[in-house]
């Protein structure tokens, strides 16, 4: 069933001398709406759009793109008649057969020419009281807004329009006007061009292009939307993934601990750890630490108070292991400060390098564009001579019978780019090298710094009165209880980030199913079905219009503008005036015959206002009709050929003839 079907068009002018107007219904499937030239048909049928709030179409808003015989003056009889009010009414129904009746006012003293009256039913065919609602139409917030008549009218016609990317950057929606053109032709300016630009533009981006996906619900909208809005997603992630990396890392640089190595990007972890070091300078998991310390704990609270007479022995055999283990330790962080001297000395000299490489591929490249350009490059070097004394030299440090060539510029380029590269991978490597000895120098270095303290103490303790209670087993209690509370409050903290790194792998892994849930190419398959598809008709029509300009078998539709191209090229370039309608009418047909096949958008509307242009061949408009009437759908052609003519044209086809004669359209109504 048709998204929109007109079932009704009453014109109404109150003048000086009377009611004037027109009422006119239209049926199912194929209307012909016959007239005289200059006697109204054009405007009769522009008219319909001014209801529906689309008379941007005719290249303005409001009345004045209505007729002066709609809103000024209307002529009777050869005279002129004032016009004192006047409106436009339309019975549409969509396609759950809902019937609704438009009201809009030309001209009036009591009502603006923005203010759209509905009723809900059929008002002008059945005389009945009926529910009815204002809503307003080109002002702020009309298509969008529960008020505005276009967000009416679209939820009216189930479309449920897009955002579309505007010049400006943003979004946009896609309003409901800028449909019109690919299925609503008006004489005027509707036969120059596959889509005519209404009155403004509204700021959107491809606006032909994006109408035409609309119509045809290609993938292609809904995707390009997809794949900006994962963009941004992407770079929030990725924000969000080096603040909690850096968080840990935080964490770790408390307690001189290690966190599992994150690349920088997000990926989908296992599991993320933080190890620190235990009494025996071997790294453990957190919880692993904090369990032996907590059983270090109970022990020594457990145990008797011992007086230093009872561990003399064992303190002098402490102080000979603590002071080997100090100077293992100093030792070792000497050894440490030594690799990382070297290391950060590797860095340097590694940047320094890639300073001047980055200098001489920069200089490297200028002189290959001027080489390009055809620039004379001082060439007397690459001859044997020196360029400051121009004393003979060799340019090359290869011995003579060599037969290996010094790299040209382009080469030499290439070679430059390899070593940067190499080198930025070196220093990379470097600094973690750094990160991680400089980690490990802080962890020796408190060790050192507690193997001296027990060493002081153990000496302090030796000295002391026998007697007295070991104040090396009350302080270790107490170091004990401080660091296991400096580790539970880290643990706590870490598991509050692994908390939100679980939340994250869950979002991300939602991210990157999305992203592969995208087709891999600009078209969907489906879209590119639906191409296929307008193609094909598109040709065959053109072939039933004995299109005759160039060979239908060169033309085809670009998937850039989705026109019809020969070479490359606009096709319109190469055609006649006669074969430009020609192609119209079939891009027209084609549109709506591939939203049949595919359940796209189309509203299931056709209008031709003179398709005959250009001195059109009577049988090809016979053969438009003879499409047209097998067609599915509402189509209304409107036309100023002699009734015989359309009698002959439309000899055995279904067929609704309004002919309104040959006076104007606008009579008196009785």
């Amino acid at each position: 069933m048709n998204r929109i079907n007109i079932n009704r068009l009453k014109i109404t002018i109150d003048t000086e001398d009377g009611v004037f107007g027109t009422d006119i219904p239209f049926l199912d499937g194929f209307n012909i709406l016959r007239a005289r030239n200059t006697r109204g048909k054009s405007s009769t049928l522009n008219a319909i759009l001014y209801p529906l709030g689309i008379e941007e179409l005719l290249g303005g808003k409001n009345a004045k793109t209505m007729k002066p015989a709609l809103k000024d003056k209307l002529i009777y009889k050869e005279k002129e008649v004032a016009i004192l009010e006047s409106k436009v009414q339309l019975e549409i129904s969509n396609q759950q057969g809902d019937i609704i009746t438009l009201t809009r006012w030309i001209k009036s003293s009591g009502i603006d020419e923005k203010l759209i009256r509905v009723h809900f039913g059929p008002a002008l065919t059945k005389v009945e009281e009926l529910i009815s609602k204002d809503f307003y139409v080109h002002m702020k917030g009309s298509a969008v807004e529960e008020a505005g008549f276009h967000t009416f009218l679209a939820s009216f016609l189930g479309w449920n329009l897009p955002e579309v990317s505007t010049f400006e950057g943003g979004d946009r929606l896609l309003y409901i006007q800028t449909l019109f053109p690919l299925f609503f032709v008006e004489q005027n300016k509707g036969w120059s061009s596959f889509y005519v630009p209404i009155s403004g533009s509204f700021g959107i981006r491809d606006l032909s292009k994006r109408a035409f996906e609309f119509m045809l619900n290609m993938d292609i909208t809904k995707n390009a939307k997809e794949r900006e809005e994962l963009k941004v997603l992407k770079a929030l992630y990725v924000n969000r993934w080096i603040g909690l990396k850096s968080s840990l890392q935080e964490i770790a640089e408390t307690i001189n601990g290690e966190v599992t190595s994150l690349p920088d990007k997000p990926i989908l972890l296992e599991v993320i750890s933080l190890n620190v070091y235990d009494k025996n300078r071997k790294l453990i998991s957190i919880v692993d630490r904090i369990f032996e310390l907590e059983s270090s704990i109970k022990e020594r609270e457990n145990y008797s108070v011992k007086r230093i007479s009872d561990v003399a022995g064992k303190y002098e055999k402490e102080v000979k292991e603590q002071d080997l283990l100090v100077l293992t330790l100093q030792s070792e962080i000497n050894s440490i400060r030594q690799d990382l001297h070297l290391e950060k000395n590797n860095m340097q000299t590694m940047s320094e390098n890639l300073k001047h490489l980055e200098i001489d591929l920069k200089r490297n490249q200028e002189a290959e564009k001027l080489y390009r350009l055809g620039a004379e490059i001082d060439s007397t070097f690459s001859h044997g001579i020196c360029p400051t004394c121009h004393q003979h030299v060799e340019d090359t440090l290869m011995p003579p019978e060599s037969s290996i060539q010094p790299l040209d510029l382009s080469e030499n380029i290439t070679f430059i780019k390899e070593q940067i590269n190499t080198l930025i991978f070196g220093v990379k490597q470097s600094k973690m090298v750094i990160q991680s000895k400089e980690t490990k120098l802080d962890t020796v270095t408190e060790f050192l710094n507690k193997a001296r303290r027990e060493l002081r103490l153990y000496k302090a303790e030796l000295s002391e009165n026998p007697k007295l209670p070991t104040q090396e087993n009350l302080e270790k209690l107490v170091e004990l209880k401080v660091l296991l509370s400096k580790l539970q409050e880290a643990s706590n903290s870490f598991e509050k980030i692994e908390n939100h790194f679980e939340q994250f792998k869950n979002e991300w892994r939602m991210y990157l199913s999305r992203l592969e849930n995208l087709p891999k190419h600009y078209f969907s398959e489906l879209d590119k079905k639906k191409l296929y598809y307008f193609e094909k008709e598109f040709l065959k029509l053109l072939r039933d219009f004995s299109f005759s300009s160039i060979n239908t078998e060169e033309i085809s539709i670009s998937h850039d503008k989705y026109t019809p191209i020969v070479s490359g090229f606009d096709i319109k370039f190469d055609s006649s005036a006669s074969d430009n309608i020609r192609l119209i009418w079939s891009y027209v047909i084609a549109m709506y015959k591939t939203n049949l096949k595919f359940a796209g958008n189309h509203p299931g509307l056709m209008v031709f206002d003179e398709p005959g242009q250009q001195q059109m061949a009577v049988k090809s408009q016979k053969q438009l009709f003879q499409v047209l009437s097998g067609t599915k759908g509402q189509s209304i052609v409107g036309t100023s050929l002699e009734p015989d003519e359309i009698k002959e044209m439309t000899k055995n086809l279904t067929v609704n003839i309004i002919d309104l004669g040959e006076d104007y359209i606008i009579k008196p109504i009785s």
